[in-house]
């Protein structure tokens, strides 16, 4: 089933998984965070979230 992207479940999960994987290492990479680093972090949450949303309405568990 292709998501409303039109992008299938393996590509969604590919996406989720390295933005997951970014969210991580950004988070782990500065010690003292900006404000922009901040808006960064949230902005990668925010996609991770409606990936898992994404995923979810396709009928995959995350």
């Amino acid at each position: 089933m292709a998501s409303p992207t039109g992008m299938s479940k393996e590509d969604v999960r590919a996406i989720l998984e390295e933005l997951q994987r970014v969210y991580k290492e950004y988070l782990r990479l500065r010690e003292h965070k900006t404000r922009d680093d901040l808006v960064i972090l949230n902005n990668l949450a925010s996609f991770i979230i409606q990936l898992r949303r994404t995923l979810q309405e396709m009928g995959e568990n995350t």
